[in-house]
């Protein structure tokens, strides 16, 4: 009785002996302490998730993070949980790149408002610019591709939104207005359509005919839900076929096979990377 005055414990008296337990929905306290798994898990979560989770977030749970970290070093932290970080890594399919810096005051006004739905009022700095511009903004969601963190928006009360690099975002400062999505916004379907491949959402049909094996990966990680495969007489060659998200990130991603793909349809897709290899052939031609 004494410890629940405390702490947020609660009594069932129905029978004697009476049953105490901590409630389902108690704020979060060092006591009962946590297993070793419990303090891998929150370590690991704190690691990848830091630049994800609105700052509120993080400092309501850095208790969690503390008792974690000192859970997994202290000499009960057996099974070997304490050098798991040691063992285990999350690498880029793509050449590795340093992220860029992002000012922890701004990244704390952006999540907070994304989280509240509150419109922004931002300096931002656009690519390769010295000068700065101000924009109103509706933030509707942070995406992390790769190394850069975006901040996906409306400008002013544009209908479309656009991507602003949250590392070029030099200043920001919470509205009182609510945020106002576009009409039918759904996240997941802005993912699907390519948006951060920096494309228009358009869906295209290809057809990709791979040389030398290069296409054997796409058996275990399909391209698209349709995705349809022929072999090919030749030897380690086939063709492959999907419904795919018309963006440059495609275009990117078939040149970074260099002479093991070559794009069949859609037509205008295999005149750009035509044009393009022209363009690199010529660029190390020997002079």
């Amino acid at each position: 009785m004494d410890l629940a005055r405390l702490f947020p414990i609660i009594v069932d008296d129905r029978s004697r002996p009476y049953g105490w337990s901590w409630a389902r929905e108690a704020k979060c306290y060092d006591f009962p302490g946590l297993t070793s798994e419990e303090a891998l898990l929150w370590v690991m979560a704190e690691t990848h998730l830091k630049h994800l989770l609105p700052n509120s977030v993080l400092d309501s749970l850095s208790p969690m993070f503390r008792s974690a970290r000192s859970r997994l070093c202290s000499p009960s932290g057996t099974g070997g949980k304490e050098v798991w970080f040691d063992k285990v890594r999350v690498v880029s399919p793509g050449q590795a790149l340093i992220p860029p810096e992002v000012d922890q005051q701004v990244q704390r006004v952006v999540t907070e408002a994304l989280l509240h739905g509150k419109q922004l009022e931002i300096l931002y700095r656009r690519k390769s610019a010295t000068e700065t511009v101000t924009y109103r903004i509706h933030p509707l969601a942070i995406v992390a591709r790769g190394v850069v963190i975006y901040l996906y928006a409306r400008l002013f009360d544009y209908a479309d939104a656009r991507n602003l690099a949250l590392h070029r975002i030099v200043h920001a400062r919470v509205l009182e207005d609510d945020v106002s999505p576009p009409c039918n916004f759904d996240l997941d379907m802005s993912v699907s359509k390519g948006v951060w491949g920096f494309g228009a959402g358009d869906q295209i049909e290809i057809c990709l005919k791979f040389h030398e094996g290069k296409g054997d990966h796409l058996k275990e990680s399909p391209l698209s839900c349709d995705q349809r495969i022929e072999v090919q007489e030749e030897p380690d060659c086939v063709k492959i076929h999907a419904t795919v998200a018309n963006t440059p990130q495609l275009k990117w991603w078939i040149l970074g096979f260099g002479s093991g793909v070559e794009v069949i349809t859609p037509a205008a897709l295999r005149q750009e990377v035509s044009q393009e290899a022209i363009k690199m052939g010529m660029l190390y031609q020997t002079k």
